[in-house]
């Protein structure tokens, strides 16, 4: 039998999705550098198409779909019900992670890293958002079907 959603799992399952997320795109950003060879899309004077035959469309949408299946998993598993709340939890820590992460940028602490690049903002600051976007308009689609085929069961059963 299932438990019926409370505000806490909400608040916590939101916490835990920004962490995973933030974790996944640091993780995200160092395997495309590894990738890559160390070469970056976004230069100073254009962004490439292609990095050692890897191109740059590949690496947007698939850092979108991870995103996006992150958050599904996250958002239908049970705390769909609370989705106001686990997404405002989850947008305000990703948003706190993104800037503790800025500032340890900032003062120097990761200077030869991958997250040091205009690679990463782009990844965490549009790829991953966009994507975790969709993945909550996937979960609402999913719903929104559930819920139709659970009335249908139920109107076959009344009579």
């Amino acid at each position: 039998m299932r438990r019926p959603d409370t505000g806490k799992r909400a608040a916590a399952a939101g916490v835990l999705s920004a962490i995973v997320l933030a974790a996944v795109c640091i993780a995200f950003a160092y395997t495309v550098d590894f990738l890559t060879g160390g070469d970056y899309f976004i230069g100073k004077s254009a962004t490439a198409e292609a990095v050692n035959g890897i191109p740059f469309h590949a690496v947007i949408i698939g850092g979108s779909l991870t995103a996006a299946a992150m958050t599904v998993f996250f958002l239908c598993r049970r705390t769909f019900e609370l989705w106001g709340m686990y997404l405002s939890v989850s947008i305000s820590t990703y948003i706190a992670l993104l800037v503790v992460l800025f500032l340890c940028l900032l003062s120097g602490l990761l200077d030869n890293s991958p997250l040091n690049r205009f690679d990463f903002l782009l990844y965490s600051v549009i790829v991953f958002p966009v994507g975790a976007g969709g993945g909550v308009i996937v979960c609402f689609l999913l719903q929104i079907v559930r819920r139709k085929k659970e009335n249908m069961r139920a109107r076959k059963t009344v009579k």
